[in-house]
């Protein structure tokens, strides 16, 4: 699985999300090519959300949820 997510609030300094939950919908991880939906949540988890990851196909949120588990 490739992960060509860059994101755009990168350099933006302290993590914006710290201390916030975020829900993300249709967060999984289902193709080759992440969807808007992981790409959201991984980045809102990497400037310090807690994200909770839903999608129809539990395997595809566990896929998101084991990336963001191992970007730290």
């Amino acid at each position: 699985m490739t992960d060509p997510l860059d994101d755009p609030f990168g350099p933006a300094g302290d993590p914006w999300m710290a201390g916030r939950t975020a829900l993300v919908t249709g967060g999984g991880q289902t193709g080759e090519e992440p969807g808007v939906g992981y790409a959201i949540s991984r980045v809102f988890a990497a400037h310090g959300a807690s994200v909770a990851v839903l999608d129809r196909d539990p395997a595809a949120a566990d896929r998101t949820v084991a990336a963001i588990t191992a970007a730290g």
